[in-house]
């Protein structure tokens, strides 16, 4: 999607650019030539520029974006984000409980394990008897 503004702002940005170059060659030619920079040639130069379409088309765009920034997309990320945190807390907590119960588990394998050992040490013992 972030491709696709670049290239839709590069294709805008180059005709704009093109507009660029022929306002600067109307405005270096009036300025070359001071008798011919009056009114009526100033007049010419910004009617030419407002019935450019493009240029006028890309300016109302350029100041929609100043005043109505990117936001709704941060609000959702935002949201995003915090559903993101609160199921990554519940999982914690659940791993969190796993592992205690795991820790439980591995402490009454040990007892059970203390107490083979007790009673193979006996009957060890019995045997050598």
């Amino acid at each position: 999607m972030a491709k696709k503004d670049k290239n839709e702002n590069s294709s805008q940005d180059s005709s704009i650019n093109v507009d660029n170059d022929t306002t600067k060659n109307l405005a270096n030619n009036l300025l070359k030539n001071q008798s011919s920079l009056d009114l009526g040639s100033l007049m010419q130069v910004a009617s030419s520029l407002l019935k450019n379409d493009t240029l006028m088309n890309s300016l109302a765009e350029r100041s929609k974006k100043k005043e109505n920034p990117e936001v709704p997309e941060a609000k959702v990320s935002k949201n995003q984000e915090k559903a993101e945190l609160a199921s990554l807390s519940e999982k914690l907590e659940n791993i969190a409980n796993d592992i205690s119960g795991l820790k439980n588990e591995l402490n009454d394998v040990k007892e059970q394990n203390n107490q083979l050992n007790k009673l193979l040490k006996k009957v060890l013992k019995t045997i050598k008897k």
